[in-house]
This record gives structure tokens, sequence and C-alpha cells, in this order.
């Protein structure tokens, strides 16, 4: 490791190897993820925590990311570990929910050979398979960065173009143009999130170490900014007032709470880590185990809630449940779930599918 890194400065919870408050973090998203795509909360709650929950995947993915031996090998693992697994978790359930329609067929549908053609190419992705194009995005983002990083050697013409792109993004969003299943206008918006966490990695500056390891009185004042800001955020983007809002709200404001909300999230789990508390001990475990198995519970999140979700209207015992009571009833078997998965997992012989080969 360099030794301008200010990794042993900035990890301050070690297990493994790895920093736990990042798969804190990691684990905190993850279970919103769910919440969010399993019907349990409106708009007006989801819309405190969507600013930050994807972009805090992207910021420590860069935060975390480094070369193998050489930029091939480097592509060659992003490739195995993002787009085989992205291939792999959305053609399963794609070939699943395809059955139902396909049983007494003689022959297989031209629809299906066309979508899964476009699956694997990359074209396009059908809305009921998920979140998984979430990997596709995180894939194209890592391989732009790798091409800029060796293509511009210059630090501020590397900054330059990564805003340039981004900018290209917001306006491919704003204007409806999505390109690949990934969606790329996304990619190109997080594009700067992703840099962002490689400069928090390998920054020597004091003032941005002290940032991932704020004390509570310092950032209970940055939490009422947040919330204000988000707040603020959802009503300008209501209305649309400019260019320079899409689905992301005032993208000025999106790249603040993005930051604010994945600093603030570190920190506060910073500060359980130091509390002496069972109750804060189970939520960290609950947490901790979604993410340090935070492929997997993407792998889950599909099958459970785009397959098994689609099949749940079908059977008796749930013809009598309230609708209300059913994203309940979805997000408990995703969360329970995620235990023999990530058990199987392990397993040196299915480690294959989480790109481990």
């Amino acid at each position: 490791m360099k030794k301008d890194s200010i990794t042993s400065s900035i990890i301050f919870n070690k297990k493994n190897g790895r920093n736990i408050n990042i798969d804190l973090v990691k684990g905190l998203c993850i279970l919103f993820v769910f919440i969010g795509h399993s019907g349990i909360v409106t708009h007006n709650y989801r819309v405190i925590w969507t600013s930050f929950f994807m972009s805090s995947f992207v910021f420590f993915s860069g935060y975390l990311f480094k070369y193998k031996e050489n930029t091939n090998l480097t592509i060659i693992h992003k490739t195995k570990r993002l787009l085989i697994v992205y291939l792999l978790w959305t053609i399963i359930p794609f070939f699943i929910l395809s059955l139902h329609s396909m049983i007494g067929l003689k022959k297989i549908p031209s629809d299906f050979t066309n979508i899964l053609l476009k699956i694997i190419i990359g074209i396009d992705q059908p809305s009921y398979l998920g979140q998984m194009w979430f990997l596709y995005a995180l894939y194209v983002i890592e391989l732009i960065y790798i091409l800029i990083d060796n293509v511009f050697k210059n630090k501020k013409l590397k900054v330059f173009v990564i805003i340039l792109l981004a900018v290209f993004g917001i306006l491919l969003n704003k204007f409806g143009y999505k390109l690949l299943a990934c969606r790329i206008d996304t990619a190109l918006i997080m594009l700067p999130i992703f840099y962002f966490g490689i400069i928090m990695r390998h920054t020597t500056n004091e003032c941005v170490k002290s940032i991932m390891n704020m004390k509570i009185k310092e950032y209970i004042p940055l939490i009422i900014v947040y919330l204000s800001l988000v707040y603020i955020n959802g009503i300008l983007s209501d209305f649309s007032i400019s260019i320079w809002a899409g689905i992301y709200g005032v993208f000025l404001l999106f790249y603040i709470n993005a930051f604010l909300g994945t600093i603030l999230t570190y920190n506060i789990f910073n500060s359980l880590n130091s509390l002496k508390c069972k109750l804060c001990k189970i939520i960290n475990s609950i947490f901790l185990f979604f993410g340090s198995n935070s492929t997997t519970c993407l792998i889950t999140m599909n099958l459970v809630i785009y397959t098994f979700g689609k099949f749940i209207d079908k059977l008796d015992i749930f013809i009598t449940i309230s609708e209300d009571l059913k994203p309940f009833l979805i997000f408990i078997l995703s969360t329970l779930i995620q235990i023999p998965i990530a058990w199987a997992l392990k397993n040196k012989y299915l480690k294959w599918l989480k790109g481990e080969f």
C-alpha cells in the first residue's frame, strides 16, 4: 500500500481486514433498498434516504477501489464480480418468470429470445427484473474511471473530464435518453461521487481525514442541515425549476446531500461502535451482516421481491391477506432468506455465483 494513503488513519474499526463502518453503511443502504422496493413507505419518507443510499454504495466503491497487478487484470476482475454476476442474476429471474408463459407452448416465444439477447448485450432490462442494473451501472462507472485514469495523467484535467461527463449524464437524464441497461446517464451522474471516494481514500489533508471521524456534537447540526436540504430539494424537484432538475432533484443539491448523507451515516455508525450498549451491538450485527454480504443481498432482493412477489397472489394462503400487509410480508421474507442464501454462497462450489472464480 502506498505511503501517502491514509487508510490506516481513516479506518478506525477493523474486522478481518475490512472497514466495519463501511460495511455497516452498506448494510443500512441494502435495507433501504428492500424497504423502498417493497412498497412499505410513501414517497414523503423515502425521499429522506434516497438522496444517499445509492450514492453511498458508489462513494465507498470508489473508496475501496484499487488496481490489481495491472489494468487488464483489474478489468477482468471487475467483469467477473460485476458484469457476470449481473448477467447471471438477471437472466435467472427472467427465465423463472418466463416459465409461466412458456408452459404449454410448443416452442419458445420470440419475445423471450429477443429480451434475453438484449439482456446479454446490455441494451435493455425488463423493469420487473429489479435492481440488479445497479451492478451493471457500477461496472460502467469503474470502466469509465479506469479509462480516464489511464488516458489523463494530469489530476486537474482528470477532474475536468469527470465533471464534463457528469454534466452530459445530467442532460441525458433530463431529456430522457436511456442508453444501455445500466442507464448510462445514471452511471455518468454518479461518476464524480465514485471519484470523490477515491480522493477521500488517498488524501493526506487533515481536515478531510477529520470528516471521517467526527464527534457527535459536530455532526448533529449537520443532520439538521441535511434534512433541510433534502426537503428543499424535494420541493424544487417537484416544480422542475430548471434544466438542472431531474429524477434526482436539483443536481447541485443532490451531490451535496449524497456527500452529507454518506458521511453522516458513516460517523453515526462510528459513534455507535464506541458505545457499550447491547442494543447497539445487535443493530450493528444486523447491518454488518447485510453490509458484508451486499452482493448476496442484492441477489436475494431480486429473487424474492421480483420473483416470489409475482407468484404470491397465486397462492391461496395469501389471497385473504390485506394488500397493505403484503409488502411487509415480502420485506420480512427478503430479510430472513438472507441467512441460508448467504451461507450457501460461502460454499466454495457456489462462489462463482458471486463472480469469485
